[in-house]
Formats: structure tokens, C-alpha cells, sequence
């Protein structure tokens, strides 16, 4: 813990990463409020379909479940192996009704697992994660869960910035725990290379998340795309918009 306290002063200013819109990406976004920003790493330049959408701050809803765990198996608090056992509530979800370890709730998005993760850890705790890990506005006040109806903001941009520095290890975290979340985050692949990815969905600020990255033999390609919908039907169109996005950068 004392180490991380450190690496709060040493990593709190984001990457200076030049922003460009993209008329291809505006293309895509255009028939939805929708905001689309894809990162090819070597390039240096963050490509987004609307420069005011990408740069505005949004609640993370279920993407913070990567910070999230990140922390709780970096400290120690939660063990990889540990299982939290269902206290047998309905909570509407036939996936969230049973026992489960980490990696489960982040494949389901369990927001009971992460409640509890969140109320071991502690809020001063995860507090200095979230602070290191420069993450968004930095505000994890409010009412549990925070990530779903607080005060907790983060652009698609920022969004890019912090999968960058997680998936190249940048904040020097456990190995162990920077590999665990990247399994949980395995969603298949695409065009010969491996598709990492998490989804979100917060009804208070309509924001339905998909972020997450594709690595390929030659380059690493970050994304992060956020829609404005109130329906659970247009939630596919996250994977859509990310798709689309993808086809035309990778294996140009």
C-alpha cells in the first residue's frame, strides 16, 4: 500500500495524447447519441467520432469494474480464488443468483460482488487506487453503486488512457492481478487478433458502455464507445459501434 501512495504522485498527469475527429468515425456515430474513440497505440493519436461527446464525462457504470478488481486483488483484500457466497436474494438475473469468484462477476457484471469488494476494501483505500490510477473525475462519493448513481465521471478518452496504462502495466501493479482482469476481459477475436472488452450500462445518465482493446501481432488497439439509450435492445449496438470502428483501422 505504501508503494502505491508513491505511485499517486508519480502518475496522476494522463498521457498527452493528440485528439483528432474522424470523419469515418462520425460517419458511424451519426444515426446514434453516440460517441466512438479508438486509440492504434503506435500512432500516438486518440481518433473520435465527435470531440465534445469524447471529451465529456459520463458515469463509468460497469467498466469500473476493471479499476475496481484491479484494486481489490492489488491489495490483497480479495484473493483470486476467493468465492462470494449468494445470500440467496433474486436480483432479477438467473447469472447473479448463485456463488461466484471475481472473475465471474466481471463476465456477469454482478453489481452484489462489487458492492461487497467495495465495502472490504474500504472507501480510503479505493480511494488511492482510483486517485493513481488517475481515473476520470476521481470522485467515488456518494450512495453504493457509486459507478451506477454517484458522482464518479469518465469521458471515452479517459477511458483510453487508463486501458492503455492497465493493459502495459504502467501503475506497476501485482502481475498476477494485472493478468487475472485481462482473462476476465477475453471476449474472443477479430481479424487474427485477440479482443479484450468490458460492458456498462448506467440508466441514471443513459450511458451504455463498451471498452476495451484488440491485440494484434503489430499494434494494440484501444476503444471505447458510449451510447445514450434507455432501452436494453439498443445495447447490442455498443459491440456494433466497436465492430465497425475496428474493421476500418485494423489490417489497413
Amino acid at each position: 500500500m505504501k508503494y502505491l501512495i508513491i505511485l499517486l504522485f508519480c502518475f496522476s498527469t494522463a498521457n498527452a495524447y493528440e485528439i483528432q475527429q474522424s470523419d469515418i468515425l462520425k460517419k458511424i456515430a451519426a444515426p446514434y447519441d453516440a460517441a466512438i474513440a479508438f486509440y492504434p497505440a503506435s500512432k500516438g493519436i486518440v481518433y473520435v467520432s465527435d470531440l465534445k461527446k469524447a471529451t465529456a464525462g459520463y458515469l463509468p457504470a460497469s467498466t469500473f469494474k476493471i479499476p475496481h478488481a484491479l484494486a481489490a486483488l492489488d491489495s490483497g483484500i480479495i484473493k483470486p480464488d476467493d468465492v462470494f457466497k449468494w445470500d440467496g436474494k433474486n436480483r432479477g438475473r438467473d447469472e447473479w443468483n448463485r456463488d461466484m469468484t471475481l472473475k465471474d462477476a466481471i463476465k456477469t457484471s454482478a453489481v452484489w460482488v462489487f458492492e461487497e469488494t467495495g465495502h472490504r476494501l474500504g472507501q480510503d483505500v479505493l480511494n488511492v487506487y482510483v486517485s493513481a490510477f488517475n481515473y476520470g473525475n476521481k470522485n467515488i462519493s456518494g450512495e453504493y453503486p457509486f459507478w451506477l448513481i454517484g458522482n464518479l465521471r469518465i469521458s471515452p478518452v479517459e477511458q483510453i488512457d487508463f486501458l492503455y496504462k492497465f493493459n502495459t502495466n504502467y501503475f506497476r501493479l501485482n502481475q498476477a492481478a494485472v493478468r487475472y482482469v485481462q482473462d476476465a476481459m477475453l471476449s474472443g477475436s477479430f481479424k487474427g487478433c485477440t479482443q479484450y472488452g468490458k460492458t456498462g450500462w448506467a440508466t441514471k445518465d443513459r450511458s451504455g458502455w463498451y471498452v476495451g482493446y484488440y491485440e494484434c501481432p503489430d499494434e494494440t488497439y484501444y476503444f471505447a464507445v458510449r451510447i445514450a439509450t434507455d432501452s436494453p435492445e439498443h445495447l447490442k449496438l455498443r459491440q456494433q459501434l466497436a465492430g465497425e470502428a475496428a474493421d476500418i483501422f485494423i489490417n489497413q
